[in-house]
């Protein structure tokens, strides 16, 4: 006679289901793209503990999970860059006349990493030894390190600011990064609201109150609020889409000590 399976043990079956659906897609793409077979072990071997881990993470809600999610996906990233293609192919995507094939792989799977341990993603692209081969123009390189660094946070509270010292200095800036701050004096106060010693500010002293308070709430009282004259040389980018108005450092300058605490 057969036994009744339980409303937890078909719900375990159909999240393995679910799960074993999307790392073969996810497979399938990277055998897809052109890596070798030797690649495609390798990444398989990885997304199986993936998966394992990502099941584990939905039955338990543990989000320390996170943790050993973003250290595999750091993995399968080094996989990418160690095996990449001469010319990767284009999969589920209509290329654009200037798209770069190489940066799209590499920006996809950076981006799949898990948000706080991105930076060990990009600190891999940045030291990898075959760097020069995979011809991303510099501009692409600091689209992927703007777009790591947006999508982070507390960058200068965790073990993640002596990765931001670093990167943030590989390459030479951009002036067009800069945007519509040439428009602002060559000189000019900057905010922020958090430690000393951080690389980000903004031109608005609201904002720098508003993450003044915000970080209040997360590490307890005692966040200050600080000011310094900054010159426009001193800023590696300027962001504004999510209108913050975030002037973020070269932290060579930012070692001055120029900071002071606002009045």
């Amino acid at each position: 006679m057969s036994r009744k399976l339980t409303d937890k043990k078909i719900s375990e079956i159909s999240m393995e289901e679910h799960y074993e659906k999307v790392f073969k897609i996810q497979v399938d793409s990277f055998e897809e793209i052109g890596f070798s077979k030797e690649a495609v072990k390798k990444f398989k071997k990885l997304s199986t503990r993936e998966k394992k881990l990502r099941i584990k993470q939905v039955q338990t809600g543990d989000w320390k999970i996170n943790l050993d999610l973003g250290s595999v996906q750091v993995e399968k990233l080094k996989v990418v860059l160690d095996h990449m293609p001469d010319q990767p192919n284009y999969v589920g995507y209509e290329p654009k006349p200037n798209d770069n094939p190489t940066f799209l792989v590499i920006d996809a799977y950076i981006k799949e990493i898990e948000k706080n341990e991105r930076p060990k993603g990009l600190f891999k692209l940045l030291t990898h030894d075959n760097k020069d081969s995979f011809k991303l123009s510099d501009r692409e390189y600091w689209n992927i390190i703007i777009d790591t660094w947006v999508r982070c946070e507390a960058q200068t509270y965790t073990q993640n600011k002596e990765f931001w010292a670093m990167m943030l200095k590989v390459l030479k800036p951009i002036e067009e990064l800069k945007g519509t701050l040439k428009q602002v004096p060559k000189e000019f106060i900057a905010y922020r609201g958090g430690s000393v010693g951080g690389f980000s500010y903004t031109t608005k002293l609201k904002t720098a109150k508003w993450f003044q308070g915000r970080y209040g709430i997360d590490y307890g009282s005692g966040i200050p609020l600080l000011k310094r004259k900054t010159k426009r040389e001193e800023v590696l980018f300027y962001y504004t889409e999510r209108g913050e108005f975030e002037v973020v450092l070269n932290p060579d300058c930012v070692d001055h000590g120029n900071e002071e605490l606002f009045d």
